[in-house]
């Protein structure tokens, strides 16, 4: 056996089950990771799981990083390397289309380099005022899960960060928040506070944009599912010292 007895997401067959051979290269060391996760979290859904996967691919992103001298656009690597097991753990394992928006980035010597398909990221230049937007994140590569063999080229960036600039990373959760005229966060309204409160401390600026946004959806999302947002909302910043 090279697969310990698993959950399995699929109404058909049984709830439990395991296979005798391996499905793929990544079978064995896969479904022991998924041994483990279930180890620690037994009563989670598999949805969890597969997010999970996806992040123990750090480890194979550690090699990547220790070669990013070598080859800048290892993020493609990594991003496609997680879409295919992310992908055969869907179709061979759970029997399901789902799928993971997200976006992967190297940092070295002051430059991050990315890939993947998820939402833009913002980056505020201290020495214009002004907000950078990378399209290039969003739309350009296919969700990873969907197919077995993607191109994330298309979605390749690079870029710098220079003293007092600050890169701003969330989920959709923030810019589709509705009001009550089903009108969106969206984001330039964001790219707009982050103007306004770039000179304020990390965590004051993402209270800022909580707030603006808690506003903006009293009458509308919040006011449809009880005081809440209609979906997650998670803000990351990062700011260059001087």
């Amino acid at each position: 056996d090279v697969c310990p007895e698993l959950i399995r997401k699929s109404p058909q067959g049984p709830a439990f089950a395991k296979d005798q051979v391996g499905t793929s290269f990544a079978a064995p060391k896969v479904t022991n990771i998924l041994s483990q996760i279930q180890n620690i979290y037994p009563d989670s859904p598999s949805l969890l799981y597969r997010a999970l996967i996806a992040q123990s691919a750090f480890n194979y992103g550690i090699y990547l990083f220790e070669n990013l001298e070598e080859n800048e656009k290892l993020p493609i690597e990594m991003y496609q390397y997680v879409n295919k097991t992310v992908y055969l753990l869907n179709k061979q394992r759970n029997n399901s289309d789902s799928f993971i928006t997200m976006n992967y980035f190297f940092e070295h010597d002051g430059k991050f380099y990315g890939a993947g398909a998820h939402e833009s990221p913002l980056i505020y230049r201290a020495a214009t005022g002004e907000v950078e937007e990378f399209k290039q994140l969003t739309g350009n590569t296919l969700f990873l899960g969907i197919i077995e063999e993607i191109d994330a080229e298309p979605s390749y960036c690079s870029f710098e960060l220079y003293p007092d600039d600050i890169l701003l990373l969330y989920t959709d959760g923030l810019i589709e928040a509705k009001n009550e005229n089903n009108e969106q966060f969206d984001i330039p309204r964001v790219k707009d506070l982050l103007k306004k409160y770039a000179n304020l401390p990390l965590s004051e600026i993402k209270e800022k944009i909580y707030s603006e946004l808690s506003s903006f959806t009293e009458k509308g999302d919040r006011a449809r599912y009880n005081g809440k947002f209609a979906d997650d909302v998670t803000i990351f910043l990062i700011k260059k010292k001087a």
